[in-house]
């Protein structure tokens, strides 16, 4: 709807614009210019619109981001702290593997876990369950809360960085 309308906005001004050029030949600069005026205003609505929407997106974009980053927290605290990019992908509807190894690996180099492997060479995130208080004994709900409340606020994890040792 929104591209209709800055579509729509846009062959307005063009319309405008065309009248303002064919008015300056026959009935002066005067015209042309009031007719210009009139054709830039739906062109400034249509920038307003378009710009609003791309706005809107990277809001989205962000709050989904947020969700999925929330359901690897939510798969870790039931896998004591363990996701592979294939549990992230099975716990998380719509997201391919692929999105979910690239969301992992990018908590990985922000420091909110560690890369292991097992036996068979599968890559294995670590989240440390429990964050500061791993003597604690947290249920998953409590775990996630907590992982989310230090994740957007910025804090870095009691397990910061990726040891070239593991």
């Amino acid at each position: 709807m929104r591209g209709c309308l800055v579509g729509f906005l846009g062959a307005v001004a063009a319309f405008f614009f065309a009248c303002a050029v064919s008015a300056g030949a026959e009935a002066g600069l005067g015209t042309a210019l009031i007719i210009l005026v009139w054709g830039l205003i739906p062109a400034i609505a249509a920038a307003q619109i378009y710009r609003s929407g791309r706005r809107e997106t990277a809001a989205v974009r962000e709050a989904r981001e947020a969700a999925l980053e929330r359901r690897a927290l939510e798969v870790a605290a039931g896998n004591h702290g363990v996701v592979t990019p294939s549990t992230l992908a099975l716990g998380a509807r719509g997201v391919t593997i692929a999105a979910a190894k690239k969301l992992l690996d990018r908590l990985a180099v922000d420091g909110f876990c560690t890369v292991d492997s097992d036996d068979a060479g599968r890559l294995l995130y670590r989240f440390a369950v429990g964050g500061e208080a791993a003597e604690e004994e947290l249920s998953p709900e409590e775990w996630v809360a907590r992982m989310s409340r230090q994740r957007m606020s910025g804090a870095p994890p009691a397990t910061r960085g990726v040891s070239a040792e593991e």
